[in-house]
């Protein structure tokens, strides 16, 4: 019996350069790839020439691992890790990252609050 496939959602952040144009092409690789996104933040950082990208998307461990590898190839992308990797997993320049754990996190329902969402 083959063991059973987790979509959950997972957050990772992804440094970005050129400002707003990173972050969008960012975006463009998520939404183009069809990835479910849940969150899409950015903090633009006026004084940096670093902008961080944080988002949220509904995938499977291996689904995670991929994205992480195709925003690691983007020339915009200085950095991307998903949340909660330990630090020992990230990959040296160069190298492929170690597998994702599965990182099951609660997922506000419309309406719901985060304590809400804490209390279930």
């Amino acid at each position: 019996m083959p063991p059973a496939v987790v979509t959950c959602a997972r957050t990772f952040v992804a440094h970005v350069t050129d400002h707003l144009d990173g972050a969008a092409r960012v975006l463009t690789l998520v939404r183009g790839r069809r990835y479910p996104v849940r969150s899409f933040a950015v903090d633009i950082c006026s004084e940096a020439t670093v902008s961080e990208v944080r988002l949220t998307v509904v995938l499977t461990a291996p689904d995670a691992e991929l994205l992480v590898r195709r925003l690691r190839r983007m020339p915009a992308v200085l950095s991307a890790t998903a949340v909660g990797l330990p630090s020992e997993a990230a990959p040296a320049p160069g190298q492929e990252p170690a597998s994702l754990p599965v990182l099951p996190q609660a997922v506000p329902i419309a309406g719901d609050t985060p304590e809400a969402v804490v209390a279930k």
